[in-house]
């Protein structure tokens, strides 16, 4: 992921690369956040972050060493390694302006699969009563889990 891309997409809030920085310089970045809203810090997986990585997938229940990057802002989210992170960037664009309605059952959620191929969302409830495993909106098959950390 490239962070000028990354700041055309996310025109309203102002991104800050974090990858190489220490934990410490990570956590006082992230406090940071907390007080302004319109902030993202972004971190690419290194062996300078690495222990942050793990924190967190520890504690969200994912596979230790699957993310690749991070976006904070009030919530974490780890992003796992894709081939093509433009679906994953257009979903969190939908999170991040409050679009977490499930288009089948019109519950909000947090916890929730989208669809790889155009980051519509399906909550869980949602998810395991259907039949065939689709996506309600563009019928492609296969689905990414996504739960956000800090809720």
């Amino acid at each position: 992921m490239n962070i000028d891309n990354l700041k055309t997409k996310f025109p309203k809030y102002r991104l800050t690369d974090a990858s190489n920085r220490s934990v410490q310089q990570i956590i006082r970045i992230c406090s940071i956040c907390d007080a302004n809203k319109n902030i993202i810090v972004f971190l690419e997986r290194n062996t300078t972050n690495e222990e942050y990585f793990e924190l967190f997938e520890t504690g969200g229940n994912v596979d230790v060493g699957s993310s690749a990057y991070m976006f904070i802002t009030d919530k974490i989210f780890l992003v796992n390694r894709m081939n093509n992170y433009d679906n994953y960037i257009l979903h969190l664009q939908r999170i991040l302006n409050n679009e977490n309605t499930c288009p089948i059952c019109f519950d909000e959620v947090a916890d929730y699969y989208y669809c790889d191929q155009c980051a519509n969302i399906c909550c869980l409830g949602c998810m395991a009563k259907l039949e065939m495993k689709i996506c309600s909106v563009c019928r492609c098959d296969t689905f990414t889990k996504f739960k956000t950390i800090g809720e």
